[in-house]
């Protein structure tokens, strides 16, 4: 179970006093993007990655907060940008090839969507997000047999999936 925000809020405040002290030290901008995410604290969360990744443009862990953020904030397209740098570094990064797909999906690009799910369903066939995403893929582009195929599968990992699906399908 997470921390409370009252706790995000004094891990917080401790990692604000380590920035001062070291304020070149990535990690503690990291814990201060990552407190002010759980906080939503968006454009806040995502001014600390973002300077993150300016210094250490290598860390791809960085770079899918980064796209996180922007997906939170409605920017799209900068989210696409980032979650792409972070799978050049890191190509099996669920993280990043998720949000990519959400991303691409809120761009209105389903078939686009459907390529980073495709490449986590290679690498973890039962992730279940990944199988209602492609679902969910299928429902926007009238395909209900591959709709009905994607409830099939989720019923055996996650019913609960299973059932919106089978909802929006009738829906």
């Amino acid at each position: 179970m997470g921390l409370s925000a009252e706790e995000y809020k004094k891990v917080l405040a401790f990692f604000r006093k380590a920035v001062h002290e070291e304020p070149q030290n990535p990690a503690y901008w990291y814990d201060i993007g990552f407190c002010k995410g759980k906080l939503g604290h968006w454009q806040e969360a995502a001014a600390a990655f973002e300077k993150i990744v300016a210094e250490e443009p290598d860390r791809a862990g960085s770079f899918s907060l980064l796209g996180h953020c922007y997906i939170k904030l409605q920017r799209y397209q900068d989210a696409v940008n980032v979650l792409l740098r972070a799978i050049d570094l890191n190509p099996e990064k669920i993280g990043a090839l998720y949000r990519l797909a959400a991303s691409y999906f809120y761009l209105n690009l389903p078939h686009k969507a459907a390529e980073p799910l495709q490449k986590i369903l290679a690498i973890a066939p039962n992730h279940a997000k990944a199988n209602y995403g492609m679902g969910l893929i299928f429902h926007y582009l009238n395909e209900p047999a591959k709709m009905s195929r994607q409830i099939n599968i989720l019923e055996k990992m996650s019913p609960q999936m299973a059932d919106k699906l089978r909802q929006i399908s009738a829906g």
